[in-house]
């Protein structure tokens, strides 16, 4: 794995890491994931004892949203990998006393093998997770711990306090149509406000 460059998102915690391909005329080979590159990289601040425990794969089909999705206790990091498709990547900022609490990062990812690189998305403990499916898609995440059902919450990404202001126009305006127009299911529907998230008892874990 040999990164590029790490660039921070709306919240500046959240980062798009850029990953080499090594290309030739047959096709390219990368190393996705190697955890000694992650763990060690000065830009992401990483805990020491941080481990990647579970790797995750969805498929969606287009106009979909999945989340907004946090699980605390253990509190979750996530490096987020688009393999076919094209999507928003989401993450909202939950941690009750960040400065950034409420604000919206994204970027907009498509799966395209003639690049020389591939770019993922770094996504912290504390912030809600969420992808906005543009196209069908495949998506893979690594995350730094098993999932505790006990320990999820739901964001409802239609959530009036949730601060879209920091996203570039042309993004927030197929971030408003997608929540608008997307696909959701009833327990994403069911999702809390940031409000009342700061009620939760799951909050504490936060800070």
């Amino acid at each position: 794995m040999k990164i590029i460059s790490t660039t921070p998102l709306q919240a500046p915690d959240v980062k798009v890491i850029r990953n080499v391909r090594y290309q030739d005329d047959r096709g390219y080979f990368e190393e996705v994931f190697r955890e000694d590159r992650i763990l060690n990289h000065p830009d992401l601040l990483i805990p020491q004892g941080t481990r990647f425990t579970q790797c995750n794969e969805s498929s969606s089909i287009e106009r979909v949203i999945r989340g907004l999705h946090i699980q605390v206790n253990p509190n979750l990091t996530k490096l987020v990998r688009l393999i076919t498709g094209h999507i928003i990547d989401v993450a909202v900022d939950i941690r009750p006393s960040s400065p950034t609490f409420g604000v919206a990062s994204a970027v907009e990812l498509t799966a395209d093998s003639t690049e020389p690189y591939e770019d993922m998305v770094w996504v912290p403990s504390g912030f809600a997770h969420g992808l906005f499916i543009l196209q069908s898609s495949r998506v893979q995440y690594f995350q730094t711990g098993y999932w505790n059902g006990a320990g999820e919450v739901s964001i409802n990404p239609k959530a009036s306090d949730i601060d879209w202001s920091h996203l570039p126009p042309d993004l927030l305006a197929k971030v408003t149509t997608l929540l608008q127009t997307a696909s959701m299911s009833d327990k994403d529907k069911a999702g809390m406000s940031l409000a009342a998230w700061r009620q939760h008892d799951l909050a504490s874990y936060l800070g």
